[in-house]
């Protein structure tokens, strides 16, 4: 909604059912709360509906200056009905066209399939527009739908083509409408309040500008009759039959009627039985294999375990089948890293003293060498005879230990070999 107030949107309620009352006027309220407020105070009246006496309500009292008018502002209506006329029908389209003549833009919405299409199309303003000048709701729940097309349509609006802002002019329809007795409250039973203070006195308002003449008054009634006249005179003879007339010539085919608001949505119907299982489809052919995936990459060397401790040796295997053919010589491999030196290992225990060999058997005696040549004259001395002598114990001993030394080095030397080997395969 806009701003409401005296110098914005000015806001007018007129109330149409048996009777026609204006309960709020363009100058009753300046601000949106009062006014909400005053409009749900409105009391609903379902008795009748007399759209006729609305629209001149709205358009000779409310559009109005002494009711809050204002020259060269935009006048805009909305008529909002649930039923078709029943008091003076025949009086709503030409109050709805004259309203148009005085350059008031008329919406219309019609609520429920109660309404009469052709007359709600008929109260908006030219050209009719659907959704634009012609709104339709099933219920009030659905008004709030198309409230905001209602507000844009209202801001937009201007006055009907071929209209004129001009003094409120009668139609044969014309009766007025109720207003308030004072123009100030409603009729009707009010529960009396406490009784306020007496204001202050208020200003001398300006003369108001004449007011248009008043609508002619209803025809009055039946006169009394008068007194009977002289004697009746004898019946006149029947007179003769008048001729046929001629056949009128045929009228011209209307012009065809606005399409009727959409019905209401029928009820649901009853929920259908349970169809009959259908047959087993066909067994689906099989699906064909999927491509092989791409081989993955190598994955990265892991790390060097820690070293086990070494097994038992294990018993001495069968003997193996015949010797293969002897194998191409393969590539040679990278140069392995150099190992780590292994820590040196414990002396080993002395080993038992071995048993004496027995004695040789004495050799051939050899051959007489040649004779040597004369030696020096010496004085002759008899060299002593030099016995031979079995090996000591710490000789043995220390033979026996460089023989254990030769066997652990040699031990040592293939596992380091075969280490380097299989380091080599790692890396190729």
């Amino acid at each position: 909604m806009r701003t409401i107030g005296s110098n914005d949107t000015r806001v007018g309620v007129v109330r149409y059912s048996t009777d026609v009352v204006s309960w709020i006027y363009l100058n009753s309220y300046d601000n949106k709360d009062d006014l909400m407020k005053a409009i749900a105070r409105i009391p609903y009246d379902g008795k009748s509906t007399n759209i006729a006496g609305g629209i001149l309500q709205m358009r000779s009292v409310q559009f109005t200056a002494a009711h809050g008018d204002r020259p060269g502002v935009p006048n805009v209506a909305i008529v909002v009905t649930d039923g078709v006329s029943i008091i003076r029908p025949e009086c709503t389209i030409p109050e709805a066209e004259q309203a148009h003549k005085q350059g008031i833009a008329m919406f219309s919405i019609g609520v429920t399939s109660k309404v009469n299409s052709a007359e709600v199309i008929g109260i908006s303003s030219p050209p009719h527009t659907p959704n634009t000048y012609v709104f339709f709701a099933q219920d009030f729940s659905n008004v709030d739908n198309i409230a905001t097309k209602i507000f844009n349509a209202t801001c937009n609006a201007r006055p009907p083509p071929g209209s004129a802002v001009s003094p409120t002019p009668a139609t044969p329809c014309s009766t007025g409408g109720q207003g308030w007795p004072d123009d100030t409250k409603p009729t009707g039973s009010v529960a009396a309040g406490s009784v306020g203070s007496t204001g202050a006195t208020g200003l001398t308002g300006t003369t108001g500008a004449t007011g248009h003449p008043g609508w002619d008054g209803r025809p009055g009634g039946t006169g009394v009759r008068g007194p009977p006249g002289g004697l009746t005179g004898a019946s006149g003879a029947t007179g003769r039959d008048g001729l046929t007339g001629s056949t009128g010539a045929r009228g011209r085919t209307g012009e065809h009627g606005y399409t009727g608001a959409t019905g209401l949505v029928g009820a649901t119907g009853r929920e259908g039985s349970t169809g009959s299982t259908g047959a087993s489809g066909a067994t689906g052919r099989n699906g064909w294999t999927g491509y092989t995936g791409a081989t993955g990459g190598y994955g990265a060397t892991g790390a060097t375990g820690q070293r086990g401790s070494t097994g038992r040796i294990g018993p001495t295997g069968p003997r193996g089948g015949p010797r293969g053919a002897t194998g191409s010589t393969g590539n040679t491999g990278r140069q392995g890293r150099t190992g780590v030196t292994g820590a040196t290992g414990p002396i080993g225990m002395t080993g038992a003293s071995g048993r004496f060999g027995q004695t040789g058997a004495t050799g051939p005696k050899g051959d007489t060498g040649p004779a040597g040549p004369p030696g020096l004259s010496a004085p002759q001395q008899k060299l002593p005879q030099q016995a031979s002598r079995a090996p000591s114990f710490t000789s043995i001993v220390a033979a026996v230990a460089s023989a254990v030394y030769a066997v652990i080095f040699v031990v040592l030397l293939i596992r380091w070999v075969r280490k380097r080997r299989n380091q080599g395969r790692d890396f190729s």
